[in-house]
């Protein structure tokens, strides 16, 4: 599994103008043959105004996505987000290289060694021993609402706890538009996206 990965520390709530480099996915327009389409996305209610100081966290996960080649690319959203968050191109996940080892290195913050995921079954996971960074941030702080859009089901599955809302829908596309309903309507404190088919 090669992984990309960079987290984004965002001081205010998510502003979008016209004139924002950010481009959005309008959900009602999502349109793909494996897609449920816009009417089976789940209803987020709104949320109540925050702090124009609350910090926020948003964590983007490419399964597939060598650092490098997205450097060489035109990709100029990805590449805003790189210069307002954190990036780091030579991280690594796990020895072991695929998605189950790498996405438990990722979450939990140890290697397989502790975390017991050895493939992509998932089965021998230590979650008690070694929860999701959800469960020790839901701990320190439940008040925080904590979410993740996931394109592999088994991330939400097998290796989320503590999280407020997991959703695992078909596609990247679907991710996508569920991340933008989700920011506009709740606005989470901590938001993982994981994406699958870059």
């Amino acid at each position: 599994m090669l992984l990309f990965l960079f987290a984004l520390t965002i001081l205010t709530p998510l502003q979008v103008s016209p004139a924002s480099p950010l481009r959005l996915v309008n959900v009602n327009t999502v349109t793909n043959s494996s897609d449920p389409g816009p009417a089976s996305f789940p209803e987020f209610p709104a949320s109540s105004p925050v702090s124009a100081y609350k910090r926020k966290l948003l964590i983007i996960g490419i399964d597939g996505l060598r650092p490098d080649a997205l450097l060489s690319v035109r990709a100029g959203n990805l590449k805003a987000l790189i210069r307002g968050g954190a990036f780091a191109p030579d991280a690594v996940s796990d020895k072991i290289t695929r998605s189950g080892p790498g996405w438990a290195s990722v979450l939990t913050g140890v290697w397989h060694e502790k975390h017991g995921v050895i493939d992509n079954e998932i089965g021998t996971f230590q979650g008690d021993a070694y929860p999701a960074f959800f469960k020790r941030l839901k701990d320190a702080r439940p008040e925080l609402f904590t979410a993740c859009i996931v394109n592999w089901a088994p991330i939400r599955d097998r290796l989320m706890s503590g999280v407020d809302l997991a959703l695992a829908p078909e596609n990247d596309d679907s991710v996508a538009a569920l991340a933008v309903k989700l920011l506009l309507r709740r606005d989470p404190d901590v938001l993982f996206l994981h994406f699958d088919a870059p």
